[in-house]
């Protein structure tokens, strides 16, 4: 274990670690099928389809913040609803001009406590609203639930990533191997 947390990644990590070009080439391939399959605008989608426009939000979300897997059951609300919201979830909250994520429910929410901040940027907010339009997702939905309609746990939220990201560059990328992806595109070799 102590081995582990002072390597920067493991053997494992290392063969599925992919580089950010990597990366937003996969995000441009996902974009480009997106497009042909017009489905921004299409309306009633499939579950494939659905699959393809939720995985390339989610990571697009975890390039640009990269957090653990705090999507897994985020919740989606509006500022004057946030308030009054179970503190046990997480939440994007999606106002007219902004938008940004109210974490609770995380790891080390113990140390920072609850309902922490993170403002989403607007390059990244209009992917999400792309996403939300299209699923016609309202406050109070889960903002990405299985082809069932259930919320996604955090298992299948990784699944859901290896699986992904193999079927796109060969490499089965996880939201912790995301994070090292992000740090060290970054930061280079800075601790």
């Amino acid at each position: 274990y102590n081995d582990s947390q002072t390597e920067k990644i493991s053997e494992k990590q290392e063969k599925n670690f992919a580089s950010m070009e990597e990366i937003n080439d996969m995000l441009n391939q996902m974009l480009k099928e997106i497009k042909t399959k017009r489905l921004k605008t299409k309306g009633d989608l499939n579950g494939k389809e659905k699959e393809l426009l939720m995985m390339y939000t989610i990571f697009n979300m975890l390039k640009i913040i990269p957090t653990r897997n705090e999507l897994a059951g985020m919740k989606l609300t509006t500022p004057k609803q946030y308030s009054k919201q179970d503190k046990d979830f997480n939440y994007l909250v999606m106002g007219r001009d902004k938008m940004y994520y109210m974490l609770n429910n995380y790891k080390t929410n113990k140390t920072y406590g609850k309902d922490k901040k993170i403002d989403v940027p607007t390059e990244l907010s209009k992917i999400i609203r792309v996403y939300i339009r299209a699923t016609q997702k309202k406050s109070g939905d889960t903002l990405f639930t299985t082809s069932t309609g259930n919320p996604i746990s955090r298992n299948v939220l990784s699944q859901m990533l290896l699986k992904t990201s193999k079927k796109y560059i060969g490499k089965g990328v996880s939201t912790t191997l995301m994070r090292k992806i992000v740090v060290s595109h970054e930061l280079g070799d800075l601790k």
